[in-house]
């Protein structure tokens, strides 16, 4: 996703803890079904999507798109990963925005709105998700 200059240029910023998390990015990617999802625009033009798909109230699979700061891919990563095989509860506990950032290593202050924004999309996604497993007919269909 990310070019060889860009991964550069993001180095002398970021950490190599970030940096590898924006290397080969797997969940940066639409789920054709899903069955919750969740987003979070900002002001400046950044915005983050996650969609999910359960099943008995664990997430199987998580994806996400973005716009913006790079810091939302890395952050969206690390979520997505984070986050699959975890109950709604357990993902939404251990996804703190203290957490993205000891998984994102040294961040310039300026990204911890950025991490706020991913934290607040997945918020908003899980809420989603609780709906969808209490009352699956108020879902997208999935099959």
């Amino acid at each position: 996703m990310l070019t060889p200059e860009m991964i550069a240029n993001l180095s002398r910023t970021y950490s190599e803890d970030f940096l590898r998390w924006c290397r080969a990015p797997a969940h940066c990617r639409w789920l054709p079904a899903f069955h919750a999802r969740g987003e979070h625009r900002a002001a400046n033009g950044d915005w983050i999507e996650f969609r999910l798909r359960l099943s008995d109230g664990v997430i199987t699979e998580l994806g996400f798109g973005f716009e913006g700061r790079p810091v939302l891919l890395a952050a969206g990563e690390a979520v997505c990963t984070l986050c699959e095989g975890m109950t709604l509860t357990q993902a939404l506990a251990a996804c703190t925005e203290e957490a993205l950032a000891a998984e994102l290593g040294a961040l310039p202050e300026a990204d911890f709105f950025s991490l706020a924004q991913v934290r607040e999309a997945l918020r908003l996604c899980l809420l989603d998700a609780v709906t969808v497993a209490r009352h699956p007919w108020k879902g997208p269909y999935v099959k």
